[in-house]
């Protein structure tokens, strides 16, 4: 008589005997030694989990409802070692020929991931399949659309790691899944720096150019005295563009001249007025 526990892999349920369990608490706790210190560690956490418990369907049935060990370490052989020898691992990787199978590439797509997983399908250039795209939509008046439309409805997508590596044909293992957010995590580690580095190299550019402006800066005195010099040519150039304006409007337009001449008699008449 076995013990059985039940655990929860990728949001479902599962119950496997206890010596199953055991082996799987190990395979799991050395991945995720491996991911310490990457901040996706829980969706990677997650991505294994759920290709597990995928892995894990192939052996219940009406008959069968518990995991077995036996059934663990077969399903730990698909997944490959996690940190230790992969060599026997890499020569079986060489010598597999998986099928391909058609899915759908949200990743680095432009509408549905279509092209991206007919690209991956056929091992061509992703490019060259929306090129593709862009001629049978001309060519057949725009009727190539609803055949794409409907790629995208029955092609169904690749969500798991597992299903990516299907779709470009390759093994999915949990080193490789491993290795590619380790890769990941030392990419935006590096942007990081090169960001921060840039960032440190445009301070110094900007204090030096205040320095240099600091050292050509003129004298506080010679400020002001340049300041009284532009404010009172600025007046003498405002008041000969209004008077040379009123001159022309009082020559040459009837109303303004009208105004200036009834101005002007008015004053005569109040002059007048005063003397008296």
């Amino acid at each position: 008589m076995n013990k059985v526990t039940s655990i929860n892999l990728g949001g479902n349920a599962y119950s496997l005997e206890e010596s199953a369990h055991d082996s799987l608490k190990s395979y799991l706790d050395q991945a995720l030694l491996a991911l310490e210190g990457n901040p996706d560690k829980e969706e990677i956490q997650k991505d294994l989990e759920r290709s597990i418990g995928e892995k894990c369907n192939r052996f219940l049935n009406a008959h069968k409802s518990v995991i077995s060990k036996e059934d663990i370490e077969v399903i730990l052989k698909e997944m490959g070692p996690v940190e230790g020898d992969t060599s026997s691992h890499e020569d079986q990787k060489k010598n597999e020929d998986l099928p391909k199978r058609l899915y759908n590439i949200r990743e680095g797509a432009k509408i549905g991931g279509v092209a991206n997983g007919l690209a991956a399908y056929f091992n061509v250039d992703v490019t060259l399949v929306r090129l593709a795209f862009i001629i049978l939509t001309l060519l057949t008046h725009g009727g190539f659309i609803l055949l794409y439309v409907l790629m995208m409805i029955f092609i169904p997508y690749a969500h798991t790691s597992e299903q990516k590596a299907r779709a470009y044909g390759v093994p999915f293992t949990a080193q490789e899944l491993i290795d590619n957010a380790k890769r990941g995590f030392e990419d935006l580690k590096r942007q990081k720096n090169y960001w921060k580095e840039e960032g440190k190299k445009w301070k110094t550019k900007m204090e030096e150019q205040h320095k240099e402006y600091e050292v050509k800066e003129w004298h506080p005195r010679q400020n002001w005295l340049v300041e009284v010099i532009w404010s009172i040519f600025g007046f003498v150039i405002a008041s000969i563009t209004v008077t040379f304006g009123l001159w022309l409007a009082y020559h040459h337009v009837p109303e303004v001249h009208q105004f200036f001449d009834s101005v002007g008699t008015h004053a005569v008449m109040w002059t007048e007025r005063f003397d008296r």
